[in-house]
């Protein structure tokens, strides 16, 4: 089903952009939500309710929030108070952050911001593409007749496996439907010479996986910068 979904999602995403960034995620829409996410905040929040934080985030950003109440009241959290300051985090961080000690997080469902906790977010994954080109090696086709002479074709199957398990491994590695190695919710696609990756997975572990394909780009451009000086 989520293999299905994601799938669903990158057509809609191909249908509706042919700009590739090669250092950003590319979202399966263009929802203003996702946008908001990433804008900076600024919380000075004591005792408050999760009703207090949802009418804090409106107010700022003029968006819709839900709070799930019924999913809090089955993990036995009925008065869920909030003390958290911030300014200047993006918004998914400081939501991320302010509810990670109560076993909760966000999800982006009927366009809204729900707050829910993580057992119910896991009903509410979001597939995203990531482009992945630059993370992935590829190795030239060899001809498959000693009668064609012509140049080598640039393989379309890139080392995809090798990045997911990497993801599955440092990136929420128990929400994984099929552990540590390769599966639905994690694919790997190429769209002419573009590597993708289609993942379904939670808003926090989206985050997680930003903050690893950052990491990596980082380190591997220590890597040239340092082999250049040499």
């Amino acid at each position: 089903m989520r293999h299905a979904i994601a799938i669903v999602g990158l057509m809609a995403l191909m249908g509706a952009s042919h700009c590739i960034a090669q250092d950003a995620k590319i979202s399966t829409t263009a929802d203003s939500l996702l946008a908001t996410l990433k804008r900076p905040c600024k919380f000075d929040l004591s005792s408050a309710s999760l009703n207090d934080v949802a009418v804090a985030v409106r107010k700022q950003f003029n968006v819709n929030v839900i709070v799930q109440d019924h999913a809090f009241e089955q993990i036995g959290l009925e008065d869920v108070r909030v003390t958290y300051r911030a300014e200047g985090v993006s918004l998914r961080s400081a939501l991320l952050s302010m509810l990670d000690e109560f076993d909760a997080t966000f999800a982006i469902r009927w366009e809204s911001i729900v707050l829910t906790t993580n057992e119910r977010a896991d009903e509410y994954w979001r597939p995203a593409v990531y482009a992945v080109t630059d993370l992935v090696s590829v190795e030239p086709i060899q001809p498959q007749s000693p009668d064609i002479t012509g140049p080598l074709y640039r393989s379309a199957f890139a080392d995809f496996d090798s990045l997911i398990q990497l993801i599955h491994t440092f990136a929420a590695p128990d929400t994984w439907s099929a552990g540590t190695g390769p599966s639905s919710d994690c694919i790997g696609i190429t769209v002419g010479d573009t590597h993708l990756l289609v993942v379904s997975q939670s808003e926090s572990t989206h985050a997680e996986i930003e903050r690893l394909l950052t990491d990596m780009r980082s380190k591997i451009a220590k890597r040239k910068t340092q082999d250049t000086e040499q």
